[in-house]
């Protein structure tokens, strides 16, 4: 599926995700309604077309080889074509709201139904009957909302029961059971084609995370930081206040990795990367910036540089890592900027040379 303008980065075709990984993507009520609404102002307009082209072209079938039947007995149909086929250009446009495209859909699915119906008494063809089934069976899994489905059905329904009233025994209740199978193959389809969206609004989600998460730690990686930075000056810029910056860097990992190998190498950044976690401030972001480099940020008036070092290195402590195996110390570089003034490079690059400077002098 081409997503389009749906809020995801990348099209979910090109992603190959294990179903476990998947299933532990958690998407709010409102972020898979969200989702749905987004794909059926997506799809609107092609399928708007299609379903135009398809009714417009069944009634002048009808009407030049039906039997006894004229361009007059379908106009209905005609009319119901040419509403719909109007409707594509605007549904895609960027001015209309897609939560309300799904209610313009299943709108427009109730014209054409009951067009279709109507025939039963413009030139009594059950040909208009049968076609009206197929349109009840298929609006479900185009409307994709259960309430814009639901809501159709209601005048849907009140015209199958006026072409069964029409009807002599025993073709009222044939054609009653078929328009109710009719919904029911509705429902079941639309209840499958949200299966499939919501499965695919997770893949993308788990793709988006991916792309701004580091695997290994579960913390934000450079490009996911590099995001959130604006809303960082934002917000420090509004309350007036400073923002701080604090490099963590391993020591020793390379030679852990290179004695001990890799394995151990990630839990000594993993271990790293939780005591981090636990000693920053609910507010603080937290970014593997590179190998082993880990950079907290952070804004206000209560960042205090000393105790946060103080609480990783305690928490580093408790690590279950043998200090034979790594001495469990790191080198920390710090900085603090008017958002005003400077920029976040040149906090990062102020944070870098304290770090170094503070490795130079064999500090922790």
């Amino acid at each position: 599926m081409n997503t389009g303008d749906i809020p995801f980065e990348r099209d979910a075709a090109a992603l190959v995700f294990a179903p476990s990984d998947v299933d532990h993507v958690v998407l709010t009520a409102l972020e898979r309604r969200t989702f749905r609404q987004q794909t059926a102002k997506h799809e609107a307009p092609w399928i708007a077309v299609s379903v135009g082209a398809v009714s417009f072209t069944i009634a002048t079938l009808n009407s030049v080889l039906g039997t006894g039947a004229t361009f007059n007995d379908n106009v209905a149909v005609f009319i119901a074509a040419a509403l719909i086929a109007i409707s594509a250009p605007l549904l895609g446009r960027s001015w209309m709201p897609a939560a309300v495209v799904p209610w313009i859909s299943a709108g427009l699915a109730v014209v054409l139904v009951l067009a279709l119906l109507s025939q039963e008494y413009t030139n009594f063809s059950d040909t208009g009957l049968l076609y009206s089934l197929f349109a009840i069976a298929a609006y479900g899994p185009i409307a994709l909302d259960f309430r814009a489905a639901i809501a159709a059905a209601v005048p849907m329904l009140i015209g199958c029961a006026w072409v069964a009233s029409s009807l002599d025994s025993p073709a009222n209740i044939d054609w009653f059971v078929g328009s109710i199978a009719a919904f029911l193959i509705s429902g079941v389809l639309l209840a499958v084609r949200l299966r499939g969206v919501d499965a695919l609004a997770k893949a993308l989600a788990l793709h988006a995370a991916l792309a701004t998460e580091d695997p290994l730690t579960g913390m934000l990686n450079r490009r996911g930081l590099d995001s959130r930075i604006s809303q960082v000056f934002a917000l420090a810029a509004r309350g007036e206040v400073n923002i701080s910056a604090m490099f963590v860097d391993i020591d020793g990992l390379k030679q852990v990795n290179d004695l001990h190998g890799h394995n151990m190498g990630d839990r000594v950044i993993k271990a790293t990367a939780d005591s981090i976690r636990r000693a920053v401030r609910a507010g603080d972001l937290t970014c593997r910036w590179g190998g082993d480099e880990f950079l907290i940020l952070g804004i206000g008036t209560r960042w205090n540089s000393e105790v946060l070092t103080e609480r990783i290195c305690a928490y580093l402590a408790e690590a279950a890592i043998s200090t034979s195996q790594w001495p469990g110390t790191v080198t920390f570089g710090w900085a603090t900027i008017d958002p005003a003034v400077d920029s976040f490079d040149e906090l990062v690059r102020r944070a870098d040379a304290d770090m170094y400077a503070r490795r130079a002098s064999r500090k922790p």
